[in-house]
């Protein structure tokens, strides 16, 4: 979804609150599976220099656990905080001067123009960036996740396997030796 900021980039000062309410996000193809609406509200402020654009956002996120690989729902907020170039397009041509420092903020900022160009937001990736920086690295489907055999890859919430545990394997006897040697460091 696209949305066009002109009239607030050139209103200095000027507020607009959106709603988001975003049924079908076309993410699946990014990389991101939701099973949720994307639900919230994003403030738009014209600063003068930049468009700030605050809110935040909730969904459901589908998952992937790091250590048993179970697909897993995930409620996710987001806190959308970013700064977008105000970009002159008035009736009247801009001084050198004016040209120049409008070329130095976009550069300072470094808004990708796939998300905002020419005062058009792209809402979808404006939501696809934030809740990709919001995710954990290695997300876990619950804290007590045992995740899986490293020898036979059972998963082992679902029960033990029948594999031989390292401390019946061949080096048991160097625990053995490590744990003697720790309980009396002077032998």
């Amino acid at each position: 979804m696209k949305l066009d900021l002109n009239e607030i980039a050139h209103s200095v000062g000027m507020h607009y609150t959106y709603p988001v309410d975003e049924e079908e996000p076309e993410f699946e193809p990014l990389g991101l599976t939701l099973d949720a609406p994307v639900r919230g509200s994003l403030d738009f402020f014209n600063t003068g220099k930049v468009i700030v654009v605050r809110g935040g956002l909730d969904t459901v996120v589908r998952l992937e656990c790091s250590r048993c690989l179970t697909q897993f729902a995930r409620p996710q907020h987001v806190d959308v905080e970013e700064e977008l170039p105000v970009v002159s397009l008035g009736p009247y041509p801009l001084s050198e001067e004016e040209q120049r420092e409008e070329e130095e903020l976009e550069e300072e900022l470094a808004v990708p123009e796939e998300l905002f160009h020419e005062n058009v937001l792209d809402l979808t990736e404006l939501i696809r960036q934030n809740l990709l920086v919001a995710l954990p690295l290695a997300p876990v489907c619950r804290e007590d996740c045992r995740g899986l055999c490293p020898h036979c890859g059972k998963d082992l919430n679902s029960g033990a396997c029948s594999c031989v545990s390292e401390e019946e394997g061949a080096l048991s006897m160097l625990k053995e030796l490590l744990s003697d040697e720790d309980e009396n460091p002077e032998a």
